[in-house]
């Protein structure tokens, strides 16, 4: 008999502080280990975020993970989110999503570290907001958000 555990599962967790889109992804798994096929598998996930708005989701052994994450630098689209989830639920645990561009500039050490990589665009909501003004409170109508880097950028209809 198989029976399921509970507990955390990266993948989610990755997924859900990553704020990329959490209704639509797909688990990839490992990504091929020869450089020529991992770039092209790269690029095509790439190719896939952009079609279909879908988070793609892979993993790399803790010993190839700096490769991996250098690859994702060169072969995607600058403007895509990378999320990089690293060591989930340990006290070393660190999840930072950022352009594949503003990455370039950031220095992380993957070695040797369980990490998930998401690969996708901001989460797009519709809602509507409070507003607080001084004392008054104001209905704001707001057709999409966007979680830019921590924050949340409100669009507000032309209604």
């Amino acid at each position: 008999k198989v029976q399921p555990l509970i507990g955390p599962s990266s993948i989610l967790l990755g997924l859900m502080a990553s704020g990329l889109n959490g209704q639509g992804f797909t688990f990839n798994g490992y990504l091929p280990i020869d450089k020529k096929e991992r770039i092209k598998k790269l690029r095509d996930l790439d190719s896939l975020v952009s079609r279909s708005g879908f988070t793609q989701i892979f993993m790399e052994t803790p010993y190839r993970n700096q490769h991996l994450f250098d690859d994702i630098l060169k072969s995607c689209n600058a403007k895509h989110k990378l999320c990089v989830a690293v060591d989930i639920t340990l006290e070393t645990e660190q999840i930072k999503t950022l352009a594949v561009a503003e990455w370039k500039a950031e220095k992380i050490d993957l070695h040797k570290r369980p990490c998930m990589f998401l690969l996708g665009q901001w989460t797009i909501l519709g809602f509507n907001l409070l507003v607080y003004k001084s004392a008054n409170i104001q209905k704001v109508n707001i057709t999409d958000a966007a979680i830019e880097t921590g924050k949340v950028i409100l669009y507000q209809s032309e209604k």
